[in-house]
């Protein structure tokens, strides 16, 4: 399979978020028929992008997903206390030997 050469732009921004680090790939080609202009526009759509997913806010959880957690939690609670007796009885076998 032919090795494919490409153009790598580098570009990164700092902002309120944090740094946020990319990278375009061109082939030649492409590279050499596009603009400075271009590529700027490019490089806003993706820190625009990254800037619209991290600045979301955070989302208030609702009754349903408290109830949703407590029976999440009581079915681990019941799962933790079937290996305790589990374990109880390995013990007192081991004690009876």
């Amino acid at each position: 399979m032919p090795q494919q050469v490409k153009v790598q732009v580098l570009f990164w921004e700092e902002t309120v978020k944090g740094r946020y680090q990319d990278a375009i790939y061109y082939t030649p080609e492409e590279y050499e028929q596009i603009t400075q202009a271009e590529i700027d526009v490019e490089k806003q759509k993706r820190l625009d992008k990254w800037l619209a997913i991290v600045t979301v806010p955070p989302v208030e959880p609702t009754k349903a997903d408290y109830e949703r957690n407590i029976a999440e939690a009581q079915s681990t609670i019941a799962l933790m206390q079937s290996d305790i007796l589990e374990y109880q009885t390995k013990i007192t076998e081991l004690e009876n030997q």
